[in-house]
């Protein structure tokens, strides 16, 4: 556990790192930033796609690892040599296809598993950043839709709940919102027109409300000495 849960840490220190430097590098126009991110992007794309972080291995280190590269990718895109830009579509060729084999059709028919519920919207990154380049992103970005469209929430409805407790639900949450801005400046749809957002606030109101110590629900409860 402690060695398959330190290849996911070491993948988000680093490529989160190269993230966050990249996105800097947007706002300060500072260089130095931009050519860490690339430093830490490259050192990344030399790890085996299929090995201690592929997805299917171990699916907490491929997930974040798919799109904080993807991320990089985008913002240091004019940095990077075609010759670089190419060993990043190989591999994440390698591993977007690997992410869409284990999806599709599968969630769209069953679409229960906790962390797929995750992986389809991190795929969806991966296909939007390297649309055009990898031959591949655009299935990924049609499943990807056809999720959203479809089977997202799969455990709700209108009102506004949430199958787990507050700690899952805005960790997932919180991850879907970077899909929900890129479908809004990619293809023009606002996530939060959808019913359940709506009433989504509900949830944490009355699960937990104001001075409780935990809400007694699935994950999350109120600890004691």
């Amino acid at each position: 556990m402690k060695v398959w849960w330190g290849n996911r840490t070491t993948t988000i220190r680093l490529l989160n790192a190269a993230a966050t430097l990249a996105f800097t590098r947007l706002l300060s126009d500072n260089e130095k930033y931009g050519q860490m991110a690339r430093r830490l992007l490259l050192a990344a794309a030399e790890w085996d796609p299929k090995g201690s972080t592929g997805y299917r291995y171990n699916d907490e280190a491929g997930m974040p690892y798919a799109y904080y590269f993807s991320r990089t990718y985008s913002w240091i895109h004019d940095l990077l040599t075609e010759k670089e830009r190419a060993k990043c579509r190989q591999v994440m060729r390698i591993r977007g296809n690997e992410m869409y084999r284990h999806l599709c059709p599968r969630h769209l028919w069953r679409p229960y598993s906790s962390h797929s519920n995750r992986a389809w919207h991190f795929l969806g990154e991966v296909a939007v950043a390297f649309y055009g380049e990898i031959p591949e992103a655009g299935d990924w970005a049609w499943f990807a839709m056809n999720v959203f469209a479809n089977v997202y929430p799969v455990w709700n409805d209108e009102q506004g709940g949430w199958h787990e407790g507050v700690l899952y639900w805005r960790s997932y949450i919180n991850r879907f919102t970077w899909w929900a801005d890129i479908m809004r400046a990619t293809f023009g749809i606002d996530a939060y027109r959808k019913p359940y957002f709506s009433k989504i606030g509900y949830y944490p109101m009355y699960l937990q409300p104001p001075g409780t110590r935990g809400g007694g629900f699935g994950d999350l409860t109120a600890r004691t000495r």
